[in-house]
Protein backbone atom coordinates (compact mmCIF):
# COMPACT_ATOMS: atom_id res chain seq x y z
CA UNK A 1 0.00 0.00 0.00
CA UNK A 2 3.06 2.32 0.27
CA UNK A 3 1.55 4.21 3.15
CA UNK A 4 -1.73 5.03 1.40
CA UNK A 5 -4.37 4.29 4.00
CA UNK A 6 -7.93 3.64 2.90
CA UNK A 7 -10.56 5.97 4.34
CA UNK A 8 -14.27 5.50 4.82
CA UNK A 9 -16.13 5.38 1.53
CA UNK A 10 -13.03 4.24 -0.36
CA UNK A 11 -11.25 7.61 -0.21
CA UNK A 12 -7.49 7.37 0.24
CA UNK A 13 -5.31 9.77 2.17
CA UNK A 14 -3.86 10.95 -1.10
CA UNK A 15 -7.30 11.82 -2.45
CA UNK A 16 -8.23 13.59 0.79
CA UNK A 17 -5.05 15.70 0.63
CA UNK A 18 -5.73 16.56 -3.01
CA UNK A 19 -9.25 17.63 -2.18
CA UNK A 20 -8.01 19.90 0.61
CA UNK A 21 -5.33 21.50 -1.57
CA UNK A 22 -7.70 22.21 -4.42
CA UNK A 23 -10.35 23.57 -2.08
CA UNK A 24 -7.81 26.12 -0.82
CA UNK A 25 -6.80 27.03 -4.38
CA UNK A 26 -10.36 27.82 -5.47
CA UNK A 27 -10.16 31.29 -3.89
CA UNK A 28 -7.38 32.43 -6.23
CA UNK A 29 -7.77 34.06 -9.67
CA UNK A 30 -7.90 31.50 -12.47
CA UNK A 31 -4.34 31.91 -13.78
CA UNK A 32 -2.79 32.05 -10.31
CA UNK A 33 -4.74 28.96 -9.22
CA UNK A 34 -3.58 27.07 -12.31
CA UNK A 35 0.06 28.04 -11.76
CA UNK A 36 -0.07 27.23 -8.05
CA UNK A 37 -1.61 23.83 -8.81
CA UNK A 38 1.13 22.85 -11.27
CA UNK A 39 3.46 21.18 -8.74
CA UNK A 40 0.57 19.02 -7.51
CA UNK A 41 -0.36 18.01 -11.03
CA UNK A 42 3.18 16.86 -11.85
CA UNK A 43 4.25 15.47 -8.46
CA UNK A 44 1.19 13.43 -7.67
CA UNK A 45 2.07 10.94 -4.93
CA UNK A 46 1.66 13.36 -1.96
CA UNK A 47 4.37 11.42 -0.14
CA UNK A 48 5.06 14.07 2.49
CA UNK A 49 1.41 14.44 3.47
CA UNK A 50 0.88 10.68 3.53
CA UNK A 51 3.94 10.30 5.74
CA UNK A 52 2.49 12.87 8.15
CA UNK A 53 -0.81 10.99 8.42
CA UNK A 54 0.93 7.67 8.88
CA UNK A 55 3.24 9.23 11.45
CA UNK A 56 0.24 10.53 13.41
CA UNK A 57 -1.23 7.05 13.38
CA UNK A 58 1.96 5.56 14.85
CA UNK A 59 1.63 7.76 17.94
CA UNK A 60 -1.65 6.07 18.84
CA UNK A 61 -3.43 9.42 19.10
CA UNK A 62 -6.89 9.47 17.55
CA UNK A 63 -7.52 12.79 15.85
CA UNK A 64 -10.35 14.00 13.61
CA UNK A 65 -9.57 13.15 9.99
CA UNK A 66 -9.85 16.73 8.80
CA UNK A 67 -7.19 17.91 11.26
CA UNK A 68 -4.55 15.53 9.94
CA UNK A 69 -5.53 16.16 6.32
CA UNK A 70 -5.20 19.93 6.80
CA UNK A 71 -1.71 19.49 8.22
CA UNK A 72 -0.81 17.06 5.44
CA UNK A 73 -2.00 19.54 2.82
CA UNK A 74 0.06 22.25 4.52
CA UNK A 75 3.35 20.36 4.12
CA UNK A 76 2.46 19.61 0.51
CA UNK A 77 1.92 23.34 -0.04
CA UNK A 78 5.36 23.96 1.45
CA UNK A 79 6.83 21.43 -0.96
CA UNK A 80 5.01 22.92 -3.95
CA UNK A 81 6.12 26.40 -2.92
CA UNK A 82 9.75 25.25 -2.91
CA UNK A 83 9.44 23.72 -6.39
CA UNK A 84 7.94 26.91 -7.78
CA UNK A 85 10.67 28.91 -6.09
CA UNK A 86 13.15 26.68 -7.90
CA UNK A 87 11.46 27.57 -11.17
CA UNK A 88 11.47 31.28 -10.28
CA UNK A 89 15.21 31.01 -9.53
CA UNK A 90 15.86 29.39 -12.90
CA UNK A 91 17.01 26.12 -11.33
CA UNK A 92 14.06 23.87 -12.13
CA UNK A 93 12.28 23.23 -15.40
CA UNK A 94 10.94 19.70 -15.05
CA UNK A 95 7.17 19.69 -14.52
CA UNK A 96 6.78 23.47 -14.58
CA UNK A 97 7.95 24.38 -18.07
CA UNK A 98 4.72 26.22 -18.85
CA UNK A 99 5.20 28.84 -16.12
CA UNK A 100 7.53 31.78 -16.64
CA UNK A 101 9.68 32.89 -13.75
CA UNK A 102 7.59 35.87 -12.68
CA UNK A 103 4.41 33.78 -12.57
CA UNK A 104 6.26 31.03 -10.71
CA UNK A 105 7.40 33.53 -8.07
CA UNK A 106 3.87 34.83 -7.60
CA UNK A 107 2.47 31.30 -7.32
CA UNK A 108 5.25 30.35 -4.89
CA UNK A 109 4.41 33.27 -2.63
CA UNK A 110 0.74 32.36 -2.79
CA UNK A 111 1.36 28.75 -1.72
CA UNK A 112 3.57 29.98 1.10
CA UNK A 113 0.72 32.17 2.37
CA UNK A 114 -1.79 29.33 2.02
CA UNK A 115 0.43 27.00 4.05
CA UNK A 116 0.42 29.38 7.00
CA UNK A 117 -3.28 30.02 6.61
CA UNK A 118 -3.85 26.28 6.83
CA UNK A 119 -1.90 26.18 10.08
CA UNK A 120 -3.90 29.06 11.48
CA UNK A 121 -7.13 27.17 10.89
CA UNK A 122 -6.05 23.98 12.69
CA UNK A 123 -8.51 23.21 15.49
CA UNK A 124 -5.94 22.50 18.22
CA UNK A 125 -4.93 23.92 21.57
CA UNK A 126 -2.99 27.19 21.30
CA UNK A 127 0.26 25.60 22.54
CA UNK A 128 0.16 22.91 19.82
CA UNK A 129 -0.82 25.45 17.19
CA UNK A 130 2.17 27.64 18.10
CA UNK A 131 4.51 24.64 18.04
CA UNK A 132 3.24 23.68 14.56
CA UNK A 133 3.78 27.25 13.38
CA UNK A 134 7.35 27.21 14.71
CA UNK A 135 8.02 23.91 12.95
CA UNK A 136 6.84 25.13 9.55
CA UNK A 137 8.57 28.47 10.06
CA UNK A 138 11.83 26.63 10.76
CA UNK A 139 11.42 24.68 7.52
CA UNK A 140 10.81 27.91 5.59
CA UNK A 141 13.95 29.42 7.12
CA UNK A 142 16.01 26.37 6.22
CA UNK A 143 14.80 26.46 2.64
CA UNK A 144 15.58 30.19 2.47
CA UNK A 145 19.10 29.48 3.76
CA UNK A 146 19.54 26.84 1.07
CA UNK A 147 18.50 29.26 -1.67
CA UNK A 148 20.97 31.83 -0.33
CA UNK A 149 23.78 29.27 -0.48
CA UNK A 150 22.90 28.43 -4.06
CA UNK A 151 22.95 32.10 -5.05
CA UNK A 152 26.23 32.78 -3.23
CA UNK A 153 27.94 29.76 -4.75
CA UNK A 154 26.68 30.47 -8.25
CA UNK A 155 25.37 26.91 -8.53
CA UNK A 156 22.98 26.18 -11.37
CA UNK A 157 21.52 23.04 -9.78
CA UNK A 158 18.49 22.71 -7.53
CA UNK A 159 20.11 19.53 -6.17
CA UNK A 160 21.93 21.75 -3.66
CA UNK A 161 18.57 22.59 -2.05
CA UNK A 162 17.43 19.54 -0.01
CA UNK A 163 13.73 20.25 -0.42
CA UNK A 164 12.49 16.71 0.11
CA UNK A 165 14.43 16.04 3.37
CA UNK A 166 13.49 19.40 4.89
CA UNK A 167 9.79 19.11 4.11
CA UNK A 168 9.46 15.42 5.03
CA UNK A 169 11.27 16.00 8.33
CA UNK A 170 8.77 18.80 9.01
CA UNK A 171 5.92 16.41 8.21
CA UNK A 172 7.31 14.04 10.83
CA UNK A 173 7.55 16.82 13.39
CA UNK A 174 3.96 17.92 12.78
CA UNK A 175 2.83 14.30 13.05
CA UNK A 176 4.43 14.09 16.48
CA UNK A 177 2.98 17.41 17.62
CA UNK A 178 -0.55 16.66 16.45
CA UNK A 179 -0.28 13.12 17.80
CA UNK A 180 0.79 14.52 21.19
CA UNK A 181 3.89 12.35 21.12
CA UNK A 182 6.78 12.77 23.54
CA UNK A 183 10.07 14.28 22.37
CA UNK A 184 11.70 10.91 21.65
CA UNK A 185 8.87 9.94 19.31
CA UNK A 186 8.86 13.35 17.67
CA UNK A 187 12.57 13.07 17.03
CA UNK A 188 12.09 9.59 15.60
CA UNK A 189 9.50 10.87 13.15
CA UNK A 190 11.55 13.93 12.21
CA UNK A 191 14.69 11.92 11.59
CA UNK A 192 12.89 9.18 9.69
CA UNK A 193 11.32 11.89 7.52
CA UNK A 194 14.74 13.37 6.78
CA UNK A 195 16.15 9.94 5.88
CA UNK A 196 13.26 9.06 3.58
CA UNK A 197 13.52 12.51 2.00
CA UNK A 198 17.18 11.90 1.19
CA UNK A 199 16.40 8.46 -0.20
CA UNK A 200 13.60 9.81 -2.41
CA UNK A 201 15.85 12.58 -3.68
CA UNK A 202 18.52 10.03 -4.47
CA UNK A 203 16.17 7.71 -6.34
CA UNK A 204 15.07 10.61 -8.56
CA UNK A 205 18.61 11.52 -9.64
CA UNK A 206 21.49 9.69 -11.27
CA UNK A 207 24.13 11.28 -9.05
CA UNK A 208 23.76 12.12 -5.38
CA UNK A 209 27.03 13.58 -4.17
CA UNK A 210 28.55 13.72 -0.71
CA UNK A 211 28.29 17.51 -0.48
CA UNK A 212 24.55 17.23 -1.03
CA UNK A 213 24.30 14.97 2.03
CA UNK A 214 26.48 17.46 3.88
CA UNK A 215 23.98 20.20 3.08
CA UNK A 216 21.29 18.09 4.74
CA UNK A 217 23.57 17.64 7.74
CA UNK A 218 24.12 21.41 7.92
CA UNK A 219 20.48 22.43 7.49
CA UNK A 220 18.88 19.69 9.61
CA UNK A 221 21.22 19.45 12.62
CA UNK A 222 18.52 18.13 14.96
CA UNK A 223 16.96 15.65 12.53
CA UNK A 224 20.06 14.24 10.90
CA UNK A 225 22.18 12.04 13.19
CA UNK A 226 25.49 11.47 11.44
CA UNK A 227 26.47 8.81 13.97
CA UNK A 228 23.60 6.61 12.74
CA UNK A 229 24.47 7.04 9.07
CA UNK A 230 28.24 6.90 9.12
CA UNK A 231 28.28 3.82 6.90
CA UNK A 232 25.35 4.88 4.72
CA UNK A 233 21.59 4.77 5.09
CA UNK A 234 19.17 1.98 4.35
CA UNK A 235 16.16 0.13 5.74
CA UNK A 236 18.12 -1.21 8.71
CA UNK A 237 18.66 2.36 9.96
CA UNK A 238 14.91 2.97 10.01
CA UNK A 239 14.35 0.17 12.52
CA UNK A 240 16.77 1.92 14.86
CA UNK A 241 15.20 5.32 14.28
CA UNK A 242 11.60 4.27 14.94
CA UNK A 243 12.42 2.24 18.06
CA UNK A 244 10.84 4.88 20.40
CA UNK A 245 7.48 4.57 18.63
CA UNK A 246 4.89 2.15 20.07
CA UNK A 247 4.66 -1.16 18.24
CA UNK A 248 1.47 -1.12 16.18
CA UNK A 249 -0.02 -1.78 12.77
CA UNK A 250 0.67 1.82 11.65
CA UNK A 251 4.32 1.38 12.61
CA UNK A 252 4.46 -1.74 10.45
CA UNK A 253 3.02 0.30 7.59
CA UNK A 254 5.66 2.96 8.17
CA UNK A 255 8.38 0.34 7.89
CA UNK A 256 6.77 -0.93 4.67
CA UNK A 257 6.77 2.62 3.37
CA UNK A 258 10.47 2.93 4.16
CA UNK A 259 11.15 -0.38 2.39
CA UNK A 260 9.40 0.89 -0.73
CA UNK A 261 11.40 4.12 -0.70
CA UNK A 262 14.76 2.37 -0.37
CA UNK A 263 13.76 -0.12 -3.04
CA UNK A 264 13.61 2.85 -5.40
CA UNK A 265 17.26 3.68 -4.67
CA UNK A 266 19.65 1.59 -6.75
CA UNK A 267 22.49 1.85 -4.24
CA UNK A 268 22.90 2.27 -0.51
CA UNK A 269 23.29 6.01 0.10
CA UNK A 270 26.55 6.88 1.81
CA UNK A 271 27.24 9.88 3.98
CA UNK A 272 30.98 10.08 3.28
Amino acid sequence: MDGVLQRDGGQTNQEAIDRQIHSWLTGAPTQLAADAARPFDTDSDRFRGRFLLLGMATTGERQPDDLGVQAAATVELLYGQALLNGRASGLLDTGVQGIDRSRALLASDYLHSLAYAGLRDLDVEPSIGKACFRSVSAASSRLASAWERVEESGSESIDRVPIEPIVTATAGDLAGLLGRADEDCRRALRTTGAVLGVARGHSDRDNFETDQLQSVNDLLPEEWMESVFGDGIGTDNVDELVAPLPDSQPLSRLRELADSVFAGSTNRITHD
